[in-house]
C-alpha cells in the first residue's frame, strides 16, 4: 500500500463511512455548494458580459464595412441589370474576381396554409400534408393502470433526490 488512502495502483479507496456525518455538515455542503453557485454564476456573468462586449466591438467596427460592401453590391446589381441582354444565353458572366448573374427561383405563395389543407385532403393530394402523430403522455398519465398496460405504457415512480440552496441566506455572507 502506498499513501494512506490509495493502492499502490493509484486508485482511490473510497472508505466505509459516509463523509458526512451529521445535519450540520449537511448544511455546511449546501451552503458551500450555494457559495459555488453563486461563484459560477459570478463567472458566467461577466464571460456574457464581456462576450456581449466584444460583439458590440465586432459590429461597430465592422459597419463601415459592411455599408460598403452593401453599396458596392448594390452597385454591381444595377449595372449587371441595366446590361441584361448581355448575359444571354447563359445568364451570368464569369470575371476575374467572381461570377454575376441571375439564377431562376421558384417559390410557392399560400395565401393561409389551413385553407390549403382541406382542399388537398379532398383531392387525394395527402402526400402534401404533413400529419405528425406522437403520444400525448400528459394525457396518457390519466389512464389508470390496466388501460396504459394494454397499450404497450406502465407508469414508474421515481424517489429523485433534489438540492435545494437558499440563495437569499447566502447573500448575506
Amino acid at each position: 500500500m502506498g499513501k494512506k488512502g490509495t493502492s499502490r495502483k493509484g486508485r482511490l479507496r473510497i472508505p466505509d463511512q459516509p463523509a458526512l456525518r451529521s445535519w450540520e455538515d449537511v448544511d455546511n455542503a449546501l451552503r458551500e455548494i450555494g457559495l459555488i453557485d453563486a461563484q459560477i454564476q459570478q463567472m458566467e456573468d461577466e464571460f456574457n458580459k464581456r462576450m456581449a462586449e466584444m460583439k458590440d466591438e465586432l459590429v461597430k467596427a465592422g459597419k463601415p464595412l459592411q455599408d460598403r460592401k452593401a453599396l458596392l453590391s448594390l452597385r454591381v446589381k444595377e449595372f449587371v441589370e441595366q446590361r441584361r441582354a448581355e448575359l444571354k444565353p447563359l445568364r451570368s458572366r464569369q470575371l476575374n474576381h467572381g461570377t454575376v448573374g441571375f439564377r431562376k427561383s421558384t417559390r410557392l405563395v399560400i395565401r393561409n396554409e389551413e385553407e390549403v389543407i382541406e382542399p388537398l385532403k379532398d383531392m387525394g393530394m395527402t402526400d402534401c400534408v404533413i400529419v405528425e402523430e406522437r403520444v400525448n403522455k400528459e394525457h396518457l398519465k390519466r389512464y389508470d393502470d390496466n388501460a396504459l398496460e394494454a397499450v404497450g405504457a406502465k407508469r414508474k415512480v421515481y424517489d429523485n433526490f433534489y438540492i435545494e440552496v437558499k440563495r437569499d441566506a447566502l447573500r448575506e455572507v
